[in-house]
């Protein structure tokens, strides 16, 4: 049907400048055909009416992502904060306090002592402050005990 109005050698012609299929070919020389047939203005709203339709595409696109962000943070402020972690009461004996110093908290200090020198260990406020959280002490009386515990006065 085709070679009925296009020439067959215009066709062959076509056909190896496009080195694509037979079906690729015609479809591409219809179209060109068509857009030929039709003014300036139509083509310019085409493309517009193809620029609008990606537009709205994005814009919805968009907006889904707007809306999963918005629900996220809706059911992060609903949510309360977690405590990981439950307070421990510093109400410890005596006892539990020198377990604790002697079974914990001492042979990793004396391992620290070893490694970077007791004036380094009393001097770190970090270590002090989380040990002394532990026992319930003050920084003051933690650094005490390790100078008191290492043989340091």
């Amino acid at each position: 049907m085709v070679q009925a109005w296009i020439p067959e050698d215009l066709l062959e012609k076509a056909l190896k400048l496009s080195k694509g299929s037979l079906t690729e070919t015609i479809l591409l020389s219809i179209e060109t055909y068509v857009k030929s047939g039709k003014s300036e203005k139509e083509l310019a709203q085409e493309r517009l009416n193809a620029a609008l339709l990606e537009a709205a595409e994005a814009k919805a696109e968009l907006d889904e992502i707007n809306k999963r962000e918005s629900n996220n943070l809706a059911k992060e402020k609903e949510e309360p904060i977690k405590i990981h972690k439950t307070p421990i009461s510093k109400n410890l004996s005596e006892k539990e306090c020198n377990d604790i110093w002697e079974q914990k908290m001492w042979p990793h200090i004396k391992k620290k002592i070893s490694e970077h020198g007791i004036e380094k260990v009393v001097n770190d406020e970090h270590l002090l402050s989380n040990f002394s959280k532990s026992l319930g002490v003050t920084n003051d009386e933690l650094k005490e005990k390790i100078c008191i515990t290492a043989g340091v006065v």
